[in-house]
């Protein structure tokens, strides 16, 4: 499965307002609602919340990868933000989040979530790409970043 399908344009935010990492994370489970993806929505917030308090996924570099297992999706989902302020978020370096990417699989579907995991991680790691991400004017430039990603 290619990230540029799950995370459609439809699926990207820009420029939101948060002030803590539960804003953040509340934004996030937002998007998938609204693109009705999810079965449950007090459920998956229920798992992303339970998974945050295991260790913060705030992966350094001012990105977040909130991320969880539950049947409460209809398929394996994705959402993306970049915040307008950056925020707080107990990050493994200390640093400020900027950037949050979303990803909530179905419990059976153990390896396909992982997968998607380290190909996302792979992305964002590359500096350029968080950059263009960070200050993309719109959901299709950031989709199009995905595209090309995926291509590689």
């Amino acid at each position: 499965m290619n990230i540029a399908e799950m995370l459609t344009p439809s699926r990207i935010c820009l420029q939101v307002r948060a002030e803590t990492k539960e804003e953040v994370l509340n934004e996030l489970i937002g998007i998938l609602e609204k693109n009705g993806d999810l079965e449950d929505v007090q459920e998956v917030t229920r798992v992303i919340f339970e998974r945050e308090k295991l260790m913060s996924t705030g992966i350094g570099h001012g990105i977040a990868l909130p991320h969880g297992k539950t049947n409460a999706v209809k398929h394996t989902s994705a959402a993306m933000i970049t915040l307008a302020q950056p925020v707080d978020y107990d990050s493994l370096d200390n640093q400020p989040v900027q950037l949050a990417i979303m990803l909530v699989g179905k419990e059976n579907q153990v390896s396909t979530h992982l997968k998607l995991l380290s190909k996302i991680s792979r992305i964002i790691a590359n500096e350029s790409f968080r950059h263009y991400a960070i200050d993309a004017e719109n959901a299709e430039q950031i989709h199009k970043l995905f595209e090309e990603a995926d291509e590689n």
